[in-house]
């Protein structure tokens, strides 16, 4: 109080943004800080893009170059098995072996047998893959009536060990049928019952038959040719050089 007993508001004042005043400094340094944090962080991120998209785009040219290459110095050859065009047909990963097209397709041809194909577990991450769904969706998928309780009978599987007939709860399935309504990546599989979800293990990718890419890369890598890699999977067959 002053003298005639009333509060000095100046001084009052003045004391009191005396006071603020460290704090409204200490604010102002934070948020320059972090502004320009904020400006170093958006800085690196597009420094990371960048390099990220220029690692990319090197891999791309040098991915296109080597198929170019593989392109032009096969020019005007086909594959032929006894004077007729081979059908290739391939897919990713196989389960060790490959499948038999009539097991899968209905057809048969003598180039397309099943043979062993032992590089796919050693290169291919889609080998050996796992699938969790509840046992109410699974028993959905397939159009059963739902049962806590899960009885299933393999009833014939290939040679190369693909699941061709199977009963589940009694109801007789096609193996490559519950391939597709499952959505699988093999109808080589092993369900089975955890608690109130299914658990589903398959080996191998895609339907198997002709020659399995990652066992053709496998070979690769142990040193084979690509004539040769052909000649393996598509068996009896032949490169004959065709100019039109």
């Amino acid at each position: 109080k002053n003298k005639q007993g009333k509060f000095n508001k100046k001084k009052r004042f003045g004391k009191s943004l005396a006071n603020k005043a460290p704090a409204m400094l200490i604010e102002m340094i934070n948020r320059k800080l972090k502004y320009e944090n904020l400006e170093i962080l958006k800085i690196n991120t597009q420094k990371v893009k960048a390099s990220q998209y220029n690692h990319q785009k090197d891999k791309y040219i040098k991915n296109i170059n080597k198929i170019r290459k593989a392109v032009n110095s096969t020019l005007d050859e086909y594959l032929y098995y006894e004077d007729t065009l081979v059908d290739a047909m391939f897919f990713s990963t196989s389960n060790g072996y490959t499948e038999d097209p009539e097991n899968i397709f209905g057809f048969s041809a003598p180039y397309l047998k099943s043979v062993a194909s032992p590089w796919d577990e050693g290169v291919s991450e889609a080998f050996i893959t796992s699938k969790i769904m509840s046992l109410r969706d699974f028993y959905n998928l397939l159009g059963l009536e739902y049962n806590k309780n899960l009885n299933i009978e393999i009833l014939k599987r290939s040679s190369s060990n693909r699941i061709l007939l199977l009963k589940i709860n009694g109801k007789e399935f096609n193996g490559n049928v519950v391939k597709q309504k499952l959505s699988l990546r093999s109808n080589d599989f092993e369900i089975t019952l955890l608690g109130n979800d299914i658990s589903i293990t398959s080996k191998g990718y895609g339907h198997g038959v002709g020659m399995s890419q990652y066992g053709a890369l496998g070979m690769a890598k142990e040193g084979y040719k690509y004539d040769e890699i052909l000649k393996y999977y598509y068996n009896g067959s032949y490169i004959k050089k065709i100019k039109l």
